[in-house]
């Protein structure tokens, strides 16, 4: 479940930042970001399914999954503020 979700400032290498809540452990909330600078251009999140294992195979946990489903697959979506 997406809690909030906004842009950042114009400049900034994070793009979109979103908090979603977790499934299976209540109470806790996890940081997804959209990045796009000159060395990285992708999606990151702060569970633990995405550092330990998805990321070494170029893959995307359900938190990611869930915010590009919901606002598109680069944020366009997202309204401005």
């Amino acid at each position: 479940m997406i809690l909030s979700i906004k842009r950042s400032k114009p400049g900034s290498s994070v793009k979109i930042q979103a908090k979603v809540a977790s499934d299976s452990k209540p109470g806790v909330d996890y940081k997804v970001g959209y990045i796009r600078s000159k060395n990285f251009r992708g999606w990151v999140c702060t569970c633990e399914d995405f550092y330990e294992r998805r990321i070494a195979s170029n893959r995307n946990c359900k938190h990611i999954k869930e915010v590009r489903k919901t606002y598109g697959r680069f944020g366009t979506k997202v309204p401005l503020q």
